[in-house]
């Protein structure tokens, strides 16, 4: 709940955060590999943004300036934690194949 998220960082003043996507993956040989891609960034004092879902619209992202509901589609896929995390996954996955 976001206003919960607000009103317990009140008086807060790190308020660092960050989004955090794991993925795991077992082989038919029981072998398991983690993968996991993160973003980091501070909870806003506000909601900022329409775009997203979830906790975007008080998640600043420092470098941009911007809120993750401030991104569009395609600037949030860019740095996106799931991004990152599906990118290692299908990255391992192609090596594996050769």
């Amino acid at each position: 709940n976001i206003k919960k998220v607000l009103k317990g960082l009140e008086n807060e003043e790190n308020r660092a955060a960050r989004f955090v996507c794991v993925i795991s993956m077992t082989t038919a040989t029981g072998e398991t590999t983690t993968f996991k891609g993160t973003v980091e960034g501070e909870i806003t004092l506000s909601q900022i943004g329409e775009n997203g879902f979830g906790y975007d619209p008080i998640f600043l992202i420092p470098e941009r300036q911007k809120t993750m509901a401030q991104l569009t589609a395609e600037e949030k896929s860019e740095i996106s934690h799931r991004r990152k995390a599906i990118d290692q996954l299908k990255a391992y996955i192609e090596g594996e194949e050769k």
